[in-house]
């Protein structure tokens, strides 16, 4: 749904749709809910993380110093630049 969210038009959300088939999805877990959860609450207005964001367990960005307040939030580099 992240990537869906940042579709400007309909032929980017059909490109998305179509990349995304390939894709099984990954529910949280009742245990990466509550983390999720109380991030959130905890960081979202003093560090402006989403809520989507704190789903997402490793999280790919590049973006560390807006994640790195989160204790125990895996962040990963998605790619190399």
């Amino acid at each position: 749904m992240e990537f869906l969210n940042g579709a400007r038009n309909n032929r980017e959300w059909d490109t998305l749709e179509r990349f995304l088939r390939d894709f099984q999805a990954a529910w949280p877990s009742e245990a990466g809910m509550d983390f999720a959860r109380l991030h959130f609450t905890r960081y979202r207005l003093s560090h402006g993380v989403g809520m989507i964001d704190t789903l997402i367990e490793p999280l790919a960005t590049f973006n560390i110093r807006h994640f790195s307040a989160i204790a125990g939030l895996r962040l990963v580099q998605p790619y190399q630049r």
